[in-house]
Order: structure tokens, then C-alpha cells, then sequence
């Protein structure tokens, strides 16, 4: 059902492509994004030859309801999640991330970590404990820990967690010198 397109040429994507009699829906994701999974594109390319899906475009000027609500995003999420895990682990040494946390940076990066892992998996403290060898009950702990300082946001029903401006600044390389002169 779903198969991973490569990055377009001009574009900083990656392609998840689903086939539908009439239609073909493309949904682009930037993967890797250090924070988050990046912002989702849609290309919908219609087919007049197999369908009448096409002409049900030409003739309402746009895309059907019935078209939008069988968009597969359920699927595309799940695709995503998988392509970000994939990367995580390709880009991170879990291990030792996730093995030792003191530093306020470390922590950072541990509750980045989490975030990426609660989006692409039901269960990111059992895949975590899977990855690094520590306990389900010590991550758990360091979960917590992290909403504690600040470094994550607690759950509010939409979302496990997501990242606070903190985090995000630790996790981001400086770009502020300071210029300060001195006269003479």
C-alpha cells in the first residue's frame, strides 16, 4: 500500500505514495527534522483515464469531500513514524543517549529522543527500554524528570509530549554571539 518515494530533486521531502483507482495521493514529510517530524505536503494528481473521479474534480472546481475523506491518513502517519525511527536510529546512538543523563543538553537531547519515538511508536518506553537496554520503570523515571525541569510538556490529551521552548534551545546550535565593544 504504501512506498517510500524518493526525495523529489527539487524538494526537501520524503515521499510516502498512495494509489487509488483515478487518483494517486503523495504526502511529503521532511525527515530528519531535530525537533519534530517537519511540516506534511499533499500532491494529488488525478487520472481522467480510469475513473470518473477526475471529472467529478472538473466539475465541482475542486476536490470532492468523498475524495478527501478516503485520503489514507491514518496509514500516511503511520508511514512517517516508521521513516522517523528509521532515521533516529541511523542519526543517534541510542545506547548512549538514553544510558546516561546528567547535563542540562543531555537531557535536552533525551526529551528530543522521546518526542520522536512517541510519534513513531504506540509504545515508546518499551521501544526505548528495546533500543538501550535500560529499564522500562528507570526511562519512565526520566520522563517524568524531564517534564520536571522543563524540558518536556506534560500530556494534554493530543499529544504524550512535545517540546518546550527549553529544550529547544539547548537543542539548537547557537547563532547569537555576543558582539559586545569596548571603547577606547
Amino acid at each position: 500500500m504504501a512506498a517510500p518515494a524518493p526525495t523529489g530533486p527539487n524538494s526537501p521531502n520524503t515521499w510516502v505514495t498512495f494509489e487509488r483507482p483515478g487518483w494517486r495521493a503523495q504526502f511529503g514529510i521532511q525527515i530528519p527534522g531535530p525537533t519534530d517530524l517537519g511540516a506534511l505536503e499533499l500532491r494529488l494528481v488525478f487520472r481522467p483515464d480510469e475513473d470518473d473521479s477526475y471529472t467529478s474534480v472538473e466539475a465541482t472546481d475542486g476536490i470532492t469531500t468523498e475524495i478527501v475523506r478516503s485520503l489514507p491518513l491514518a496509514d500516511v502517519r503511520a508511514e512517517f513514524g516508521r521513516l522517523g525511527l528509521e532515521w533516529l536510529r541511523q542519526e543517534y546512538d541510542l545506547t548512549t543517549i538514553l544510558g546516561r543523563v546528567e547535563t542540562p543538553e543531555q537531557w535536552a537531547q533525551f526529551a528530543m529522543i522521546y518526542v520522536n519515538i512517541v510519534k513513531g511508536t504506540r509504545n515508546p518506553l518499551q521501544y526505548m527500554a528495546n533500543e538501550s537496554g535500560v529499564s522500562r520503570n528507570t526511562l519512565s523515571a526520566r520522563v517524568r524528570r524531564c517534564r520536571d525541569m522543563g524540558f518536556l510538556t506534560r500530556p494534554d490529551g493530543k499529544s504524550l509530549a512535545e517540546l518546550t521552548d527549553a529544550s529547544r534551545r539547548l537543542l539548537r546550535p547557537s547563532t547569537h554571539q555576543s558582539t559586545t565593544t569596548e571603547e577606547s
